[in-house]
């Protein structure tokens, strides 16, 4: 993939697959088996001034983030899962019964009958904890190999075995060029398959490239694919995935400080564990809990002051398919929206050149077909198919359909 600066929920491997782009060209490389063509210029640079005629590696990603959030905001959750942290509320009031009863009074509001609950900021809760990654293997070999004899070599293997992989989802494996795990390193639009005990990754070879290479591309001459020397030979494999556990991936904090307390005074911190109570929601209990290093697990304990706030770590939005890619559906409505606010060619020429013009066509004032005028991201005809597609799959921003 190629690296960018900007992180995105949407690869930019399924954004040029939507927009239908040479995967190669895309990644900036032209080989034998590729050559770039005469009749259409679809080979794609990380930045503007490598080749300023058309939108970069860079601008597209930036264009996606944007989507994404405009998206998010609208809906009132994400288009794929992403990583909620530090979010901080106040800790929710409870009403005591002024009166006694002799039967149970089934009150929300007190605290004895039912667990605090708060809403979180975005809905769709998927699971309370924090990103942890951990090293599957170091220096992982790539095999590369030429599957359709045509002189390029085009697919990209990895095998890790010896492996406990138990519970463990393809989707989780990460693979990095370097021990940077930022999410902007990782190496996406891979398949990973597990199979007692051997994670086995392929992608196209495209994606291992050297960062180098894309760096060092200077006035609009591409990649040689035909290079050996342009390729990463060995990469690091990661499991990253949700965790709660110990106070470090803690999903709940509790911050409070006691009435006698100066003003000056930090917040006093303690830990629990955030249990869903209505995920389309994001409506969870709150539940104090320390954690039991023998047994390796959250014990529950009683609040004993009530706290002033509440910290909040969880991992919210759409989940992905198995392989971590957004759903269709919504992945088009992020390409449309992000394609209609690049204000440059992606493409310059060619088929792929007709879905870019169409999305960042705006509509004719005073033409405007029914709904567009409607639309909160502009006129553009990518905006308008963005909001169509989200405003059929979600009622006012409180999603239940499937996508």
């Amino acid at each position: 993939m190629a690296k960018v600066s900007t992180e995105t929920l949407l690869s930019l491997e399924q954004y040029s697959e939507i927009m239908g782009y040479e995967p190669r060209h895309f990644n900036s490389v032209v080989c034998d088996a590729f050559p770039d063509r005469t009749d259409v210029d679809d080979v794609i640079f990380k930045y503007a001034w490598q080749n300023f005629t058309q939108a970069s590696h860079e601008e597209i990603a930036l264009a996606i983030a944007q989507a994404e959030e405009k998206i998010a905001s609208y809906i009132g959750f994400y288009p794929a899962p992403k990583y909620i942290t530090q979010e901080t509320q106040p800790f929710p009031s409870v009403t005591s019964l002024t009166y006694s009863a002799s039967a149970p009074i089934y009150n929300p509001y007190v605290a004895s009958l039912r667990k605090p609950t708060v809403h979180c900021a975005w809905k769709k809760f998927i699971k309370g904890g924090q990103r942890r990654v951990s090293v599957v293997a170091l220096s992982a070999a790539i095999t590369f190999s030429d599957e359709d004899t045509d002189g390029y070599d085009e697919l990209a293997t990895i095998t890790v075995p010896g492996l406990t992989t138990t519970g463990w989802l393809p989707k989780e494996i990460g693979v990095y060029r370097g021990t940077d795990t930022t999410p902007t390193e990782r190496i996406r639009g891979l398949h990973v398959t597990i199979a007692t005990g051997t994670v086995t990754i392929t992608g196209p070879s495209v994606l291992f490239l050297d960062p180098d290479a894309w760096e060092n591309a200077r006035g609009g001459n591409a990649i040689d694919g035909d290079d050996a020397t342009q390729y990463l030979n060995k990469v690091n494999v990661y499991r990253e995935y949700c965790c709660d556990e110990n106070s470090t991936y803690a999903a709940l904090l509790y911050l409070g400080q006691s009435s006698s307390a100066s003003p000056l005074t930090g917040f006093t911190v303690t830990y629990g564990v955030l249990q869903p109570y209505n995920k389309e929601r994001s409506i969870v209990s709150l539940i104090p809990a320390t954690w039991d290093t023998t047994t390796s697990a959250w014990i529950s304990r009683v609040l004993l002051t009530t706290p002033n706030l509440v910290q909040l770590n969880y991992l919210g939005g759409v989940d992905t398919d198995s392989q971590g890619r957004m759903q269709p559906m919504l992945a088009r409505a992020v390409a449309a929206l992000a394609t209609a606010m690049i204000t440059k060619p992606v493409i310059s020429s060619g088929p792929p050149e007709n879905l870019q013009a169409q999305w960042q066509s705006a509509v004719v004032s005073g033409e405007a077909p029914y709904g567009v005028a409607s639309c909160p991201w502009g006129m553009r005809y990518g905006a308008y198919e963005a909001y169509s597609i989200v405003r059929d799959l979600f009622a006012e921003g409180i999603g239940t359909a499937s996508v």
